[in-house]
Order: structure tokens, then sequence, then C-alpha cells
């Protein structure tokens, strides 16, 4: 099989002058011991690979940090031109074990070397930040943002339900006290100053991808108009309702690079110089520098941005009392003729940091935008109502800037509001989540599903009341994130 993937991947690999298409020989890691998801995309730079890939029956209970000794064996000691990364996925599912503080430091090491990225969210669900619209509060956060794509438990078990009916205790909602703090990912970056702080060393230094996760072939496959699942067989028809309603058509990976080749790719994802998206394509540009105030207006824009700073996922150490100057350039995603894309709500910078007395702090800037711009949907047909962004740029200063202050900054775009996929295709089967009859619309087409062979309950989860679930909505806002920067005022350089 091994030979088989790397015999597809050279084959489609387009090495002409087009650059048409990019292949890289890869796999994925899927340990998941108790059903805690500590699954990895192992990917190769280049044909030059392990002879044998490592997986969960290497590794057994030891875990990643035998994945990366054995990837570090297997691949980079041979110098034979093996390069290897291995990208965590759903740290949101992993029972708080994904990101634990180094053990030695040789993990410590290896953790840096083989992570340089972090996949943010995908189909089972989101991983920056977790916001309870029921409680009024976060998982140490008060941003009301992080709601989006939540997965009430917090491992693989919430794959398990079956006719509408949840066949495990662990599928059930993990309660806000309960949910591990470094099962998101915005927590762990705070960790890692801390740790930086007390150690001299920040063993989180993550930029940010998407990703489907489709287990149907169909990469990119991110639409929430005509989602139809990524499980295939399991997710037929109606069951993606019925099924697997807290799940979503994923996200997708955008890497800033020179070229469309191999090389060029994965160096570019070494520098972390990647944002993720929720599955729409806005273009998104983070740089932090010395930058004058009129930059957005310079037609060498990009160029002097390079510079005279550093992009997405960069570090900055030598900067002056006021602080670096942020270039935020965004443009939303046009789409197609039949898809067309949706305008942008506004820009965010997130920022963390560590107080004076030791404590983890951020902080959520509006810097583009406002979120009462009076855009929503329209109830009946899910178009879109009201504008919003097109695209604009600006430089912004943190206001709260102190010197000496380690600290991350990354950028969050949100579009205007839309439709979720289950809102359509609740819609689809006649039942209006916006509707005050939805229930009764719902006993009239579980009616006509289980005339058609349905079992169990199968459009109920339509008529879910927003204001009495910790997550859900029928309506979303799409939404990119951009690697963080960040800027390293004292103790040893991140890199």
């Amino acid at each position: 099989m091994w030979s088989r993937v790397q015999k597809a991947a050279e084959e489609h690999y387009d090495r002409s002058e087009n650059c048409s298409f990019t292949t890289f020989v890869a796999y994925e890691y899927t340990e998941a011991f108790d059903q805690n998801n500590m699954h990895r995309n192992v990917i190769f730079r280049n044909e030059s690979v392990s002879d044998l890939p490592v997986t969960v029956y290497d590794t057994g209970r030891d875990s990643f940090p035998s994945l990366w000794r054995q990837l570090r064996e297997t691949c980079i000691d041979k110098e034979n031109g093996c390069d290897v990364m291995a990208i965590p996925h759903n740290s949101n599912l992993s029972g708080g074990l994904m990101f634990r503080d180094p053990r030695s430091v040789e993990e410590q090491e290896d953790r840096l070397f083989f992570e340089p990225v972090v996949e943010l969210v995908q189909h089972k669900g989101a991983s920056e930040c977790r916001f309870d619209r029921r409680l009024g509060r976060g998982l140490d956060t008060v941003d009301e943002a992080c709601d989006f794509e939540q997965i009430p438990g917090d491992n693989l078990n919430m794959m398990g339900t079956v006719h509408g009916e949840v066949r495990s205790e662990k599928a059930q909602l993990v309660e806000l006290d309960e949910f591990a703090r470094r099962n998101m990912v915005r927590n762990v970056l705070k960790d890692g100053l801390a740790l930086q702080q007390e150690t001299g060393t920040n063993p989180f230094v993550m930029g940010f991808i998407g990703s489907t996760d489709t287990h149907s072939a169909t990469p990119g496959g991110a639409n929430e108009a005509d989602y139809v699942g990524h499980l295939g067989r399991r997710d037929a028809e109606f069951t993606n309702v019925q099924d697997h309603f807290y799940s979503n058509p994923g996200g997708l990976a955008v890497v800033w690079a020179e070229e469309n080749s191999r090389d060029s790719i994965f160096s570019a994802i070494r520098r972390k110089e990647t944002y993720a998206t929720s599955g729409t394509r806005p273009e998104v540009r983070f740089f932090a520098g010395d930058y004058a105030e009129d930059l957005c207006s310079d037609p060498e824009m990009l160029t002097t941005a390079y510079r005279k700073g550093v992009p997405m996922g960069g570090e900055l150490s030598d900067v002056d009392e006021q602080g670096p100057e942020f270039l935020i350039a965004v443009r939303k995603d046009y789409g197609t003729q039949v898809y067309p894309g949706t305008d942008l709500q506004r820009a965010q910078v997130i920022k963390g940091w560590v107080d004076g007395e030791g404590k983890t702090r951020e902080k959520v800037f509006d810097v583009l935008g406002q979120a009462d711009n009076g855009a929503g949907v329209d109830a009946q047909t899910c178009a879109p109502t009201g504008e919003g962004i097109k695209q604009a740029c600006t430089v912004w200063r943190d206001p709260d800037f102190i010197p000496g202050e380690n600290a991350f900054y990354y950028l969050r775009v949100l579009e205007n509001p839309t439709c979720r996929w289950s809102t359509r295709q609740c819609q689809a089967a006649g039942v209006n989540p916006f509707a005050s009859s939805c229930e009764e619309q719902a006993v009239r087409a579980n009616e006509a599903a289980r005339e058609s062979g349905a079992t169990g309950d199968v459009y109920n989860k339509c008529c879910l009341d927003p204001a009495e679930q910790p997550f859900y909505s029928p309506v979303i806002q799409e939404r990119a994130w951009s690697s963080p920067i960040w800027v390293n005022t004292h103790s040893e350089s991140l890199q």
C-alpha cells in the first residue's frame, strides 16, 4: 500500500512549467486510545520518504514522542533528502492530551521541528477556542465568537450516533468546567508563552491551517450549500442531519508559497506562512514590522511589508517601545456564478500574552468593520441580506503594548452571516429551523423519511432552540485565521 501511495503521488505531480497540480507523499497517523484523538497528518517534502510509514502499531502508547523519534530515525537522520512534518488535527477531541508540557528537551525540540502548524478546523469541529452561549462564558475566554462549530464532547465518540440516538456516554456534552483548556489552540499558545517565561523556550510555536478531513476522496469539498458529508456511505441521504448534525463541511489550508511546487509549499508550511479558513476562500495578509501609516496605498506594499517586517508565522524581536505596526489586508471570497461569495463583516486581531503576575491573558481587537453592520439571512430562502466589506486594508498598532512583554497576535476575519449546511438540508426536507411551526414540519418530514426506509429520529434536530444550546445556531459566520506573529522581546528566539 505504501508503494502505491508513492506511485500515485508521483504520477499526478505536475513537474512541468505549468505547475498545475502538486502532490505530496503522505499518510495519517491515527492513534486514538480510549477514543482520545491524537491523529497527525504526516507529510513528506519530496519522493525521498521512510521505507515504511510509522503507525500507531509502531508507537503504541508512547504516542507522538515515539512518532517523532521514529520519523527522525527513518527519515531526517538518513541525510538523503528526506524531510517530513506531522500536523496535529482535532485537538478539540483529544481529551486534553494533544499538547502536554514537554517531558524532556528532546520532546520539546521534536515538537518544534516536526509540528510547525496545527489544523484549526475540520469536519469534526473547530479548535481555536470555546465559548458556551448557554452559560454566557468561555474556556479561559470571554470571546463570544468562540462558539463556532464546537463539538459537545471531547473525544471521537462524538461520531457514535446511529439513527439519531447517541450510543456512547462519552459522546455526551462535556461541561465547560470539565473540558480541558488545551483542547483549544489559543489556550495552548498562551501556555506556550507562560512556559517560555519559566524555561526560556516556547514549545508551542504553531501556525494554522484548516482541512476537510474528508473520508470520501473529496478534498476541498467544504461548501455549505452542497455538502454531502465526508464519511462515504455513513452520511448518505438524510443521515447527515440525523447522525452527524454537529459535524460540518470542514475547512481549507492556505499557503503563501513562491510557486506551486513541493519544495516551495513545504518550506512555506515549515515557516508557518499559512492561514486556515472554515471552508470559504477569502484572501488574508498579515504582517508586523516597522511600517508607515500609508503603506496600504503603496504600490509596492507587499515588497515593503516583507522587507521591513515579517509575515504571518514570523517572529519579531527588535521592536521599539510603542510596539510594531501590523499590516492587515483582506479581500472577500468572490465565489462563482453558481455559488457567489459572502461579504466580510469584520477583521479582528487576537492577542495573547502573560501579564506581570505570570497570568496568561488575551484580548480581541476589532480593526476593520463592525459586528452590527445589519447583514443577515432571509429566513425562507437563506439568501444573504445586507452588505459588508469587499476588500480593505489598514495599518494597526496595539494600543495596550507593553515593552518587554512577550505576546502573539493573529488575524481572524469573519464573514457576514450565512445559513449553516444543516439549515439548508433541513429546509430542503420541508423543515425550517427559523419557523415557529418547525416541530410540526419535522413530524411530517420524519413520516415521509420513514416511508422511504429511515429509522428513528431523522429531522427533529432541525428544530433545536439556539437559546438552549451551548454552541449550535442555524446561522454561522464563515471565517479565516492567520498564523500568529510572535513578538519576542526577551529570552531566546522561538525558532
